[in-house]
């Protein structure tokens, strides 16, 4: 149970917003998060007696981890490039990050998850969100700079999840291979 879970914490631990409260999750987060998923299947390994097969793919998945942990690093960099080229104010700017574009990524991670349950969670962390962005500052811009900028949020969002999805079909595979 114990090697379960971490192991599906490397899926979940995989993002840059945080899907259980839609905040900000640096690639140096992520990168401890993983490690520490790692460490306990590690552990599990070890205090089970599993097979050095078993242990090769652990460390198969350490060395796959920089770029994991990479790929949140660049979504970042890319993000921050593209939102301070807008010339926003801060509180805007914030709130097209932390809102908006936390909102426009965990519903698309809604449509991914594996569970009506775990989608209707993602989903309506997604709104509340949305409408944080909606009532915020955000609201002060001109109706077609907002939209502009929503549109730009909808893409970067998309980009991650483009990014990471060869990653989950790699996963999948494998999945159904050692099922």
């Amino acid at each position: 149970a114990t090697a379960a879970a971490a192991r599906r914490g490397v899926s979940d631990d995989h993002h840059p917003f945080d899907p259980t409260d839609g905040s900000v999750r640096e690639s140096e987060v992520v990168d401890r998060r993983l490690r520490e998923r790692l460490d306990t299947l590690d552990a599990v390994a070890e205090a089970a007696g599993l097979s050095e097969a078993a242990r090769a793919r652990i460390a198969k998945a350490r060395r796959v981890l920089p770029g994991l942990v990479a790929t949140v690093a660049f979504f970042w960099k890319w993000v921050r490039k593209r939102v301070s080229k807008l010339s926003l104010s801060e509180a805007v700017e914030r709130s097209l990050i932390e809102d908006q574009l936390a909102g426009e990524y965990l519903s698309l991670a809604a449509a991914r998850a594996s569970t009506a349950k775990r989608r209707r969670e993602l989903r309506e962390l997604s709104e509340q969100l949305l409408s944080r962005a909606r009532d915020g500052p955000l609201s002060e811009l001109p109706l077609p700079e907002r939209e502009e900028l929503i549109g730009e949020c909808r893409s970067w969002a998309a980009l991650f999840q483009r990014s990471s999805s060869c990653v989950e079909g790699r996963n999948g595979q494998l999945s159904l291979s050692h099922h």
